[in-house]
């Protein structure tokens, strides 16, 4: 009896999670690297207040390339490659083919969150025809960019907007503030540390001066900040309450690089 009761668990156990697998999210962030860095909040946020088996990020390849395997975002879609435009069309006008890939790209998800569009939009109304001609989802458009003059941080701005929309508790919708965003895998490392070596850099007692573009300073911002949390090893300088070593140095690197951004 005991064996058939350990089975039957089992079985229930393998069958929950497979259910779970099978629920999916995918968000459009059609913005840029700081963009897409901020949006990782609330990809956590989604797959574990949902309890959903995945969350895919569709954006511009160029960045969001390096986030599987460095962030809680399981896959990523190139939005260059997708025929979004003819979701902009009136909804009089609008019309899908039996075999139309746009059909094919959100099936496998039950809830899609979008900030191309905005709530009530044609293309919001478009997207809803879409999804549910393969399966019943859940569709939710969230502002890029909040109101002006509003002070609350964005991620939490964008988990606010998601709980009220989608019926989230609000007290479920917190943004983890102290939460590792982007880990850096091995190989980064270890190129940085060739990088170095080639260079005839001594890792040891250097500074290093970044020069970037506006669009990327949130975003290393961010990634000194996290990085700095968990990283213990070596000799380094402060950074407020963190302690930042030649390894972090390395690691934000290498990041910066995998995203295209020009190091001086």
């Amino acid at each position: 009896m005991q064996a058939e009761n350990d089975i039957l668990s089992l079985l229930e156990a393998q069958s929950a999670r497979s259910a779970k697998e099978m629920k999916r999210a995918v968000i459009l962030q059609p913005g840029a690297l700081g963009d897409c860095i901020l949006t990782l909040p609330l990809v956590k946020l989604v797959k574990e207040a949902l309890d959903l088996g995945g969350v895919d990020l569709v954006g511009h390849s160029d960045y969001v390339g390096i986030l599987p395997e460095r962030s809680c975002v399981d896959g990523i879609r190139s939005l260059e490659s997708l025929d979004l435009h003819k979701l902009f069309v009136e909804p009089t006008r609008f019309d899908l083919a039996d075999r139309d890939p746009l059909i094919h790209l959100f099936a496998d998800y039950s809830w899609i969150i979008t900030f191309l569009g905005e709530p009530g939009s044609d293309f919001e109304q478009n997207l809803i025809f879409t999804a549910n001609c393969s399966r019943n989802a859940e569709v939710v458009t969230l502002p890029l960019k909040p109101p002006a003059g509003h002070a609350q941080h964005i991620t939490e701005y964008h988990t606010e907007q998601l709980a009220r929309q989608s019926g989230l508790p609000l007290e479920k919708a917190i943004v983890d503030k102290k939460g590792v965003q982007v880990r850096v895998a091995d190989a980064d490392r270890d190129r940085g540390v060739e990088m170095l070596e080639q260079a005839g850099i001594d890792q040891r007692g250097y500074g290093l001066a970044i020069l970037v573009d506006d669009d990327a300073v949130v975003a290393i911002l961010d990634l000194i900040e996290h990085f700095a949390q968990v990283l213990s090893e070596g000799d380094g300088a402060c950074l407020g309450n963190h302690h930042v070593t030649p390894v972090l140095i390395i690691m934000v690197i290498m990041v910066l690089l995998a995203y295209g951004v020009n190091l001086t």
